[in-house]
């Protein structure tokens, strides 16, 4: 315990240490032990000038009064409601107003303390100079305040989520390990020839850690053995001011041990034209002065061959000059800053200087930068390796990541450590692509596959139009819809559709990793970048599909009467219950345990009874397997009865849509899947959907449609393999009951328009179950002839659809090798009724048409011939696709056939 605090107080010591060492707090210093040595050494003669300006002509003529008094409250709330606002604000005082403040509080509190005054009271035992005193303490403590919150707050500063991408500053920053490389050029610094000046150049790629690399030399220098000076180029104003900036800099570190240097810097900056150092009467007479502008650089060089200390001069960030900047800089360290015992270390990128400098200042051999440095020094590179074992972590770290999220970064950045080494050469761009993977990954968390949204990313850092491309999918296509995944995975469009040797091969081994091919089966593309519904939610930062994962994961852990009443909320959007649906398909029920298996179980059956979603039926068809319950028994400890009924539970609860019930019911009818091979029997439910239906056929209130719908699957047996069906009885008279009392839905929708192209249909027909529901022909015309007769809406369409249908044994009147039906339909099929019309009247004159005499003349054969071919001329001129219309013809063929013959046989 004690030795912490010892360690913490030491460290406190060596702070304040190094702060009284800085020029300014030194000159502070010694200005306020001037002021309290004057105090002290002349405290009686201070106090009679005290007395003499203050107290006689000043504070004795003072009078107190209720003006005055409520003045002065007015002041004191004033410097309060200040010092509240300065200390929201931590407004920060300068130290030499807080010194200011602390002689003028101190010496009033002195003279206050003294008896040898009397001060006007203002109220109670204060005076009005306590107020001033009182404010003046006030605003010291204020400032001291605001000098520990600004510590504090720096303390206390949160961490951020995004890397900076400032140089490193310590040792213990240096991801490449580069302390070794650091001290042997600071040793070659040391060693470096105190009578001249000498010039080091360290160069590196862009990026590559050269002003980190400054920062490591720099901690390997001893302060007492060198003054280093920092030189930044692109600070000064102009190309033009450049060297006088940095003589400046050279006369402040040599005005420190040499007074006549100031003025010796500054005439030597005018022997080189930098300045115009002549005096005000010179000017006025244009007189110039004639500098021995080597005499002053000897004069110069005097000055620092004396330093204890070399000079170390550090210029970073010369690659980002401009070409008359750069030639500038070299200027100084060639020739008008040569001076002894001063070191030039400076950094840049060679390719870009001499790109910079052009082609007028390099030799196919050298170039032109290489003659101005002694030595060079390339900073060393390092494996791959490092910079992807600090992307995972640091990428871990940034994002917090869980177990699962770390792993897949850890993988992806190791399987493909060659393409990450393509895309991330150096360090700041390791940075760079961290930054913009947090920026980007937070929004969509959870919802993308990791490998994928690395690797897009990657393109969006290095090729950011390329990425672009991605997001028009210019290099995908479509899977066909008859493919293993349908049209739902995007691919990679095949060599052939590339275009080659353009851009895109910069990015093809990406592609080839983040999109399958067309024969790729693997079945693992939830959610991954090549399944077109999660594909936008990789570039928008935002989720398009329907749900979060996140949002549906939840459903596990809530009640089950709330994840109910979730589903019944997602039921109503199709795009929002598919992504629930796709959801539980992707769930490992390897990582169950008992619990989560169990509400795994209710989820996809309820959710499987609420919606007719064909892929929630089969996870449901998979949880009542016979093979499959057995294992679900022996992992989970369950009781296959108890199974059983919770499930039968569900199927059965009062806001059931059945459809689960029936769709297993005509599944097990159609003999696929086999009913013995699954738990639940077709006597578990087919009982409740009889029961089931006849209860919602005599509720008013049920729905129409899915009343209709679940009549199609009463299914009593099958009569033939081709699809003929016996429907329940029982069903068929509750329905029957139903339409005759409401029968407006029923008649409207009697019509069922088929084959469909875009928005026309090319075929119709008669609701299918029409006779079945009415046991007969007969009963069914009664029905609609009513209907007709109360002039119900749609009841002459039904009429007239009606006439046509059995006019066409029964079946769809197809009109695909003719046209849409759309406009008829919209006519009530009034003319197709009256072309139907005719053809029965054609049908009447046919059948009138007797040639069983054998006896006819041969002028009665030629007018029954010609009679027949009229009738089967207009019969083909009747646009009406149906059954009687064949009949006729073939009637009128054989009759035609028949006359033939007779008048053959009588010319033999």
């Amino acid at each position: 315990m004690i030795k912490n605090i010892l360690q913490v107080v030491r460290k406190k010591a060596q702070v304040i240490w190094k702060k009284i060492q800085e020029p300014k707090m030194v000159r502070f210093i010694l200005t306020a032990l001037l002021i309290l040595l004057i105090t002290l050494a002349y405290h009686k003669p201070l106090m009679e000038l005290y007395e003499d300006y203050i107290i006689t002509p000043l504070l004795k003529p003072f009078e107190s009064n209720i003006g005055v008094g409520l003045i002065t409250v007015v002041f004191l709330l004033a410097c309060s409601w200040d010092i509240v606002k300065r200390c929201k604000i931590r407004y920060q005082f300068s130290k030499y107003w807080i010194g200011g403040l602390c002689f003028v509080t101190t010496l009033l509190l002195i003279c206050r303390l003294c008896s040898s005054y009397e001060y006007v009271i203002w109220t109670w035992i204060f005076a009005y100079v306590d107020v001033i005193t009182f404010v003046c303490f006030a605003y010291v403590v204020l400032a001291l305040f605001n000098c520990y919150k600004k510590e504090k707050a720096a303390k206390d500063e949160p961490i951020g989520t995004l890397l900076e991408d400032n140089p490193i500053e310590r040792e213990k920053e240096d991801v490449f390990s580069l302390k070794g490389e650091a001290q042997k050029i600071a040793k070659e610094i040391r060693a470096r020839n105190r009578a001249k000046t000498s010039s080091i150049a360290i160069t590196a790629p862009w990026g590559g850690g050269k002003s980190s690399f400054l920062n490591l030399i720099r901690e390997q220098i001893n302060e007492d053995e060198f003054e280093i000076v920092y030189f930044v180029p692109r600070d000064s104003k102009s190309v033009q001011t450049i060297q006088e900036d940095f003589f400046s800099m050279i006369a402040c570190v040599l005005a420190k041990y040499d007074s006549r240097c100031s003025h010796i810097m500054k005439d030597y900056m005018a022997s080189l034209q930098l300045i115009d150092n002549r005096s005000i009467v010179e000017r006025v007479l244009s007189i110039y002065r004639i500098w021995d502008k080597d005499s002053l650089k000897d004069s110069i060089k005097e000055s620092f061959a004396a330093l204890k200390k070399r000079v170390l001069v550090i210029i970073d960030d010369f690659d980002r000059l401009s070409k008359e900047e750069i030639l500038e800089v070299l200027k100084l360290i060639d020739g008008n800053a040569a001076f002894t015992n001063l070191i030039f270390l400076t950094a840049y990128d060679k390719e870009q200087v001499n790109r910079v400098l052009g082609d007028t200042y390099q030799t196919p051999d050298a170039c032109f930068v290489d003659k101005f440095f002694d030595v060079e020094f390339a900073i060393p590179f390092r494996k791959c390796e490092v910079i992807s074992d600090y992307i995972k972590a640091t990428l871990c770290k940034q994002l917090a990541a869980n177990d699962s999220e770390g792993e897949n970064i850890r993988r992806v950045l190791t399987d493909q450590t060659s393409i990450f080494e393509e895309y991330i050469p150096t360090l700041r761009d390791a940075k760079r692509y961290i930054n913009q993977v947090v920026l980007d990954f937070e929004p969509i968390r959870g919802e993308v596959f990791v490998s994928d949204f690395l690797l897009l990313q990657l393109v969006k850092y290095r090729y950011p139009e390329l990425y672009k491309g991605i997001f028009k999918q210019k290099y995908l296509e479509t899977g066909d819809e008859f493919s293993l995944f349908g049209n739902n995975i995007l691919y990679l469009k095949t060599d052939d559709d590339l275009e080659n040797g353009n851009e895109v091969d910069k990015i093809l081994s990406v592609l080839k990793l983040s999109f399958t091919q067309m024969d790729d089966n693997d079945k693992n593309t939830y959610r991954r970048i090549c399944e077109r519904k999660s594909f936008y939610n990789y570039f928008a930062n935002q989720i398009y599909s329907a749900l979060r994962i996140s949002e549906m994961k939840v459903l596990f852990e809530m009640e089950l009467t709330e994840a109910k009443m979730k589903i019944d909320k997602w039921a109503v959007s199709k795009d929002e219950i598919e992504d629930f649906v796709q959801y539980l398909a992707n769930q490992d029920m390897g990582s169950f345990n008992e619990a989560s298996f169990i509400r795994y179980v209710d989820l996809v059956t309820y959710t499987a009874d609420k919606v007719p979603n064909l892929q929630a039926y089969a996870l449901f068809l998979k949880l009542i397997a016979l093979q499959n319950v057995e294992k679900y028994i022996s992992k989970y400890k369950l009781d296959k009865e108890s199974y059983k009924s919770r499930l039968l539970e569900i199927i059965k609860s009062e806001g059931s849509k059945l459809y689960i019930a029936k769709e297993l019911h005509v599944d097990y009818t159609n003999g696929k899947p086999k009913e013995e091979e699954y738990l639940i029997k077709d006597a578990d439910i087919w009982p409740f959907i009889i029961d089931k239906f006849k209860a919602a056929a005599n509720d008013p209130a049920t729905d129409e449609q899915w009343l209709q719908e679940l009549l199609y699957r009463c299914i009593e047996s099958k009569k033939d393999a081709f699809g003929e069906v016996v429907y329940n009885q029982e069903c068929l008279c509750a329905y029957r009951e139903r339409i005759e009392k409401a029968p407006a839905f029923y008649i409207s929708n009697f019509i069922v328009p088929r084959w469909f192209e875009g928005s026309n249909y090319h075929c119709f027909t008669c609701e299918h179950c029409c006779r079945e529901i009415f046991g007969g022909e007969t009963q069914l015309e009664a029905f609609l002839k009513k209907c007709k007769k109360d002039e119900l809406a749609g009841s002459l369409l039904a009429w007239n659809c009606w006439q046509l249908y059995k006019a066409n044994n029964y079946m769809p009147i197809d009109y695909r090798n003719i046209g849409p039906v759309n406009e008829m339909i919209k006519n009530d099929l009034v003319e197709e009724v009256k072309m139907l019309d005719k053809m029965k009247q054609i049908e009447i004159v046919i059948s009138e048409i007797n040639i069983e005499d054998q006896t006819l003349t041969s002028e009665e054969l030629s007018k029954l011939s010609g009679l027949l071919s009229k009738n089967k001329k207009e019969l083909k001129n009747i646009q009406l696709p149906i059954a009687l219309k064949e009949k006729i013809l073939n009637e009128i063929d054989f009759k035609l056939k028949t006359l033939s013959q007779i008048e053959k046989a009588q010319e033999r």
